[in-house]
């Protein structure tokens, strides 16, 4: 479930946490803010104002096709269940599957380091759901 953008609004729980927009010090910005630990803590600030066609599809570019872009070069997926936040990414030349339970501090992290192919894909199909068609080449990810 998407987070609410109306300014005003009492905060909203999800299960990623309690969320509230609130005016910015800024003229004319807002600030998405995350409760934790009983604080609120600031995670974006935006004007409400609309992108210029050439700087989304730059940015989508950069971000989906550029050949050293994080999208192009990792692994990464994200589930969350329940209170728990399931996660693979390859970074750093290592495959992690990591599970975060609570926020800040006192969050709990579990972290699996993965090696084998078919590993990775019973942690994609079980965890994650996804029923991969193809796997040739997914190997690479576990450098």
């Amino acid at each position: 479930e998407p987070v609410n953008l109306d300014i005003g609004q009492e905060p909203q729980e999800l299960p990623e946490g309690r969320f509230r927009i609130v005016p910015s010090k800024h003229t004319d910005f807002h600030v998405l803010e995350l409760l934790v630990k009983g604080e609120w803590r600031p995670l974006y600030e935006w004007r409400d104002e609309k992108a210029p066609l050439v700087d989304q599809e730059c940015s989508n570019w950069f971000s989906c096709t550029y050949p050293v872009a994080r999208f192009t070069t990792q692994l990464f997926t994200c589930r969350i269940i329940g209170d728990e936040r399931h996660h693979i990414l390859n970074d750093k030349n290592e495959c992690k599957y990591v599970i975060r339970k609570g926020h800040g501090v006192d969050k709990e992290i579990t972290t699996e380091k993965n090696t084998e192919k078919a590993r990775l894909l019973e942690l994609i199909d079980g965890v994650f759901g996804v029923k991969l068609v193809e796997t040739e080449g997914i190997d690479r990810y576990l450098n």
